[in-house]
């Protein structure tokens, strides 16, 4: 059997919390104003601890450091996905795509193809992996030392991708192999024509054909500059 004293701090504890939430009590608008702080504050403390937890997870890095790129601070970006890459090497080919945006966008284009030349190593059957390595070694580096990882990216697609045939194009070109370069214009623009494919891209591609096949050269230092800050 309870004390009574007991029974009766219970009982003084209970009608407490009932006045309390009694909107007839004086003072009702004032406590369910604090009530309503604290469980914000407690709110903001749990969602603040939950995100911080995330940042933490390989899902939150990763888009930490899209966040990081998109609002320009490279440096801490690069941070980021360089260890998303040392610790998680062969989770994805998203990892060194973001490292070498980074390390692009912060000017160090000769850094990111050497991201693209380990992306290759870690994901070889990956024909988005190739066909970066292939464009940006083209746009920023020697296009004869890309061009395997060009083919690579046909034959893993099986034929099927006209940006594919369309990025193997231009190191074509750029190594003095027109016909080449006109045959996988031609395969790209096929490609996207069966797909209904149009666009500024398309257009672009389109007059680079038209231009290879008069004798022309589209790729002078102006075209190749403007394709490099598109990327």
């Amino acid at each position: 059997m309870q004390a009574p004293h007991v029974t009766a701090s219970r009982r003084s504890l209970l009608r407490r919390a009932v006045a309390f939430f009694d909107p007839a009590e004086p003072g009702f608008l004032r406590r369910m104003g604090r009530l309503a702080l604290a469980a914000l504050g407690l709110g903001l403390c749990g969602l603040c601890a939950a995100t911080v937890a995330w940042t933490q997870t390989v899902t939150g890095r990763y888009w930490t450091a899209v966040v990081w790129i998109e609002t320009e601070r490279y440096d801490w970006a690069v941070s980021v996905a360089e260890g998303l890459v040392r610790d998680e090497p062969r989770r994805s080919y998203a990892y060194y795509r973001l490292l070498a945006t980074a390390l692009r966008r912060s000017g160090r284009p000769e850094a990111q193809l050497a991201v693209y030349d380990e992306a290759v190593e870690q994901f070889p059957d990956h024909s988005l992996a190739h066909g970066h390595r292939c464009w940006y070694g083209t746009l920023f580096g020697d296009p004869r030392t890309v061009i395997d990882s060009c083919d690579r990216a046909i034959e893993i697609g099986e034929g099927t991708s006209g940006s594919a045939h369309a990025r193997r194009a231009v190191a074509r070109a750029l190594t003095g192999d027109r016909p080449g370069a006109i045959a996988d214009l031609e395969a790209a623009l096929a490609i996207w024509d069966r797909r209904d494919f149009r666009g500024r891209t398309y257009d672009t591609r389109a007059a680079w054909l038209e231009a290879l096949r008069d004798g022309r050269d589209p790729f002078d230092d102006a075209t190749l500059e403007q394709l490099r800050r598109e990327f």
